[in-house]
């Protein structure tokens, strides 16, 4: 039976996808409404389904159109998703299948939720997705420190910047640096110690150093800031200017300083400095590397205004089969300072 179609009147085609559930049943298992460009009659006989199985190809051809139809692409689920505004959808379809991405790439569709995410002042969100969307290209990771930085955010990098493959220019580590110093000084002593010296010019980051010390500072900020230009001055071979302001701030990391740099030649001269800042580890270092700081004989005397520490220094020198020439002096110490470890000595 043939259907009018009035001018004007909008008409609709509606398919239904059945699947049999028994002989006198069927179940819908999809419909559409599909709008098309029909005859001023209609009949039902005009209408023809047919298709390219081995293609995944299907037509629905009407009186004067026809339509195709196949399964959708990788390619086109995304830019559904992103016609959407579904950036994050978008960007997690493309990392699953990045393989399959023919039209677009994973770095161009994550750069969509990227500028989305940094409009939306979500930098944190924005920075955890840059390992997958820029992988190993090193201009992609550029692009986005300068990104960053342009809105003061450069410090949520951190986690994830990386070092090598690839390794960026040395402004884009020289950024983040500085950022800390002059937002975050704790961490800008951690990126100090933790990031390798080779990344980023060290001579640069010593002048910003000194130029921020010229500022006030709260104590503690001014400490992590001095303790990292110690460490500057280290990676620099100034090993004299960091043993300097190891000493200045009575910092104990000096004596792991001391050994890591093999600096005890530099030290020599200096033991009651390393006493006033820790006694037992300085007496510790003083025993360890004796050959190569100076013998008991030249520590003795400098320790004669620290009598405490010159005991102390004394019972484990001979403790350990030296010194032996000092035993009258360590008894006086005792006798003076400790007298109930007098009897067990003697």
């Amino acid at each position: 039976m043939a259907v009018p179609i009035k001018d004007g009147q909008q008409t609709s085609i509606v398919l239904m996808l059945a699947l049999p559930r028994t002989l006198d049943e069927f179940i819908v298992a999809a419909e559409d409404e599909i709008s098309m460009e029909q005859s001023e009659q209609t009949f039902l006989k005009q209408f023809h389904l047919s298709a390219i199985p081995e293609d995944s190809i299907y037509y629905l051809i009407g009186p004067r159109e026809l339509i195709e139809a196949k399964p959708c692409s990788v390619d086109d689920r995304i830019q559904w998703f992103l016609s959407n505004e579904y950036y994050k959808e978008a960007t997690n379809c493309a990392i699953t299948h990045k393989d399959d991405l023919v039209e677009t790439t994973v770095a161009e569709v994550g750069r969509k939720m990227i500028e989305n995410l940094v409009e939306k002042n979500d930098f944190e969100t924005a920075a955890s997705y840059l390992s997958i969307i820029c992988g190993k290209h090193k201009e992609e990771w550029e692009y986005y420190v300068q990104l960053f930085e342009k809105y003061g955010q450069v410090l949520k990098l951190v986690p994830y910047l990386p070092q090598k493959q690839p390794q960026l220019e040395p402004e884009c580590y020289e950024s983040v640096l500085t950022s800390a110093l002059y937002c975050k000084s704790e961490l800008f002593l951690k990126l100090i110690i933790l990031l390798p010296s080779d990344l980023y010019r060290i001579g640069a980051i010593i002048q910003q150093t000194l130029g921020r010390l010229k500022s006030q500072l709260s104590r503690e900020d001014r400490i992590f800031i001095i303790q990292a230009l110690a460490r500057l001055f280290a990676f620099e071979r100034q090993y004299d200017k960091a043993l300097a302001l190891f000493l200045q701030l009575k910092d104990t990391g000096i004596f792991s300083f001391i050994r890591q740099y093999h600096l005890f030649s530099s030290v020599k001269n200096r033991v009651v400095e390393l006493m006033e800042i820790n006694a037992d580890l300085a007496i510790r270092l003083l025993l360890d590397h004796e050959t190569e700081i100076a013998d008991f004989k030249t520590i003795v005397p400098q320790l004669s205004k620290m009598p405490r520490i010159q005991m102390e220094y004394l019972n484990q020198l001979i403790s350990r089969g030296e010194g032996y020439e000092y035993a009258d002096l360590l008894v006086k110490l005792f006798a003076e300072n400790s007298p109930e470890r007098l009897l067990p000595f003697l």
